[in-house]
């Protein structure tokens, strides 16, 4: 099986190099931790930004029966294709999304958001500019948006069409 990895753009890149230094330079600028409301912050912005980085998507992996998300720290997410319509989306159905609770660029697009045309969608996204899957499960119409080639999924799965 070969594996994809998701590409940080360089908004991303950026991002999250800003707010690794931001939080590390809170981290020692605080110190010493003497008040409870210092180490409430810190433990709070710390728990986030590892809650956020074990979510990232690391790489995906067509299989014969679906989809599989890995991700850095958490359990991988399955998408089989027989519970899953997959097709290709673009950046204007994600525009103007809202951020409901995710990262807006720290390890990147990552997180529950919102927007008129998909609804409320997980995201996996890296690389705003990239290729994008929608993946819409059949029976409620929960969607999750990632990085991908519908044409490579197809290629690899052996099926001209995912979308019925």
């Amino acid at each position: 099986m070969e594996k994809y990895k998701f590409r940080w753009s360089a908004t991303t890149t950026i991002v999250t190099a800003l707010f690794i230094l931001a939080v590390t330079l809170m981290l020692v600028f605080t110190y010493p931790y003497d008040k409870w409301w210092i180490i409430c912050i810190n433990l709070m912005v710390v728990v986030i930004t590892l809650y956020f980085a074990a979510i990232s998507p690391r790489y995906w992996v067509v299989t014969n029966d679906g989809l599989r998300l890995t991700r850095f720290f958490s359990p991988d997410l399955f998408f089989p294709f027989e519970e899953y319509n997959i097709e290709s989306t673009t950046k204007p159905q994600m525009s103007n999304s809202i951020r409901v609770f995710g990262s807006g660029g720290f390890m990147g697009f990552v997180g529950l958001f919102y927007s008129k045309k998909l609804g409320f969608f997980s995201s996996y996204v890296t690389d705003e500019k990239g290729d994008l899957l929608a993946l819409s499960r059949k029976s409620d119409g929960k969607t999750v948006v990632m990085n991908g080639s519908y044409q490579i999924v197809c290629d690899k799965s052996g099926r001209s069409d995912l979308t019925t």
